[in-house]
């Protein structure tokens, strides 16, 4: 029996700014990747940068197809700028049956496609957003929704939010959350723990992972610390990882207003262990 080709579009420039995106594009290659039965094959298209963060991840019914990155005239599918973005020929020359974005970025295709949107906080939080990029969300989520066969979406009140703001029919939307990474066994010995602790600069602290998106909201977790050191007397260390990107200097300045200097720590991205 011939079996179908499922293509999943990898295609991020550094996994290190990807933030979620990158982890759920790994989180897919690691457990598609363990699968031993079923009628599918799955191709992760991927930048020729891919190997180092992805491959290692890629097995069993899934391989990985590389594609050059373009040049200085080139703009990959999706970005903002381009609007809706036609296919480039990969996923149609591969014989893709059908095609998934694990990401907002996709492209115009006749091949069958699912999307994830992941959120739309553009429509509930627009102050955090340029001109151009709030333009281009706005044009580009309802495009691929409409253009996809399946929305996917990890909650039930995601799916309300995806019907009733982009006018997307309720049977095209499904609900499936997405698989977390299989993380590697680690035996935290005394050196283990010791090391993590001397690497935080506490012993026993508070873990916050993501980038500092202002959206991500590290200013109201900052006022909380404030207030519990301030009104209770509470001095509660606040570790954070994650890639710093241009709100990062905000969120500094936001500590010391918070005279928080001696409880915050700000470790950037943090490798997975091997």
């Amino acid at each position: 029996m011939m079996k179908s080709l499922i293509a999943v579009e990898a295609r991020i420039f550094n996994p290190e700014i990807g933030g979620g995106i990158s982890r759920v594009i790994i989180s897919l290659a690691e457990n598609l990747s363990q699968l031993d039965q079923g009628a599918e094959e799955y191709v992760f298209v991927a930048w020729d940068n891919a190997e180092g963060w992805l491959g290692k991840y890629i097995g069993g019914p899934c391989r990985l197809h590389m594609v050059a990155v373009p040049g200085s005239n080139g703009r990959p599918a999706g970005t903002p700028g381009s609007a809706t973005h036609k296919s480039d020929g990969t996923i149609e020359s591969l014989g893709a049956d059908l095609v998934h974005f694990p990401m907002q970025n996709a492209y115009l295709t006749s091949c069958p496609s699912i999307y994830h949107p992941h959120d739309l906080q553009h429509v509930h939080m627009p102050e955090y957003f340029d001109a151009d990029t709030l333009r281009w969300r706005l044009i580009v989520y309802r495009a691929y929704s409409y253009q996809a066969k399946f929305v996917c979406v990890e909650t039930d009140w995601m799916k309300d939010d995806v019907v009733k703001k982009l006018d997307v029919p309720p049977d095209n939307v499904a609900v499936i959350p997405i698989a977390p990474p299989s993380l590697p066994s680690i035996s935290m010995t005394s050196w283990a723990a010791l090391a993590a602790a001397q690497m935080a600069g506490f012993a026993r602290f508070i873990f916050y992972a993501t980038q500092t998106w202002r959206h991500k909201n590290h200013f109201r977790l900052l006022e909380a610390l404030q207030f519990l050191k301030q009104q209770e007397g509470l001095v509660i260390p606040l570790v954070c990882s994650g890639h710093q990107n241009e709100f990062f200097p905000e969120i500094q300045a936001k500590v010391s207003a918070c005279r928080l200097e001696e409880q915050v720590r700000f470790l950037g991205f943090v490798a997975r262990p091997s």
